[in-house]
């Protein structure tokens, strides 16, 4: 995971350094993402993301990484559970919500996720 950004009505964040990113196939064209990522929000504050969940590498889905073009949400099958920790008391509320996304590709080496808090 090379960069990303993280950005919502209580939260503007990027990727300091790179992240760490690990897929595990399970068969059958679906696989399972672990993810680690260091965020550094825009007033200073330092918010670890990881993530785990499942993907399916769909026929549109593999043709759109063929061809470096983008999907649609419901093209594959991409959920995502994450969880936050942090020392800011600013965004505490990260660690005590577990959040949800899917995901979907932007071009062969590009995600979008759509990420929703569980309350």
């Amino acid at each position: 995971m090379a960069s990303a950004t993280l950005e919502g009505p209580r939260i503007h964040a990027s990727t300091p350094v790179s992240g760490i990113d690990w897929f595990t196939p399970i068969g059958n064209g679906y696989g399972r993402p672990h993810v680690r990522l260091p965020l550094h929000t825009d007033d200073g504050a330092l918010v670890l993301l990881e993530y785990n969940g499942v993907v399916h590498a769909t026929e549109q889905f593999n043709r759109a990484v063929a061809n470096d073009t983008s999907t649609d949400w419901d093209d594959q099958y991409m959920r995502m559970a994450l969880t936050f920790d942090t020392a800011s008391e600013r965004y505490a509320w990260l660690t005590q919500h577990l959040f949800i996304a899917r995901g979907r590709l932007l071009g062969a080496k590009d995600i979008e996720y759509e990420v929703f808090q569980l309350v």
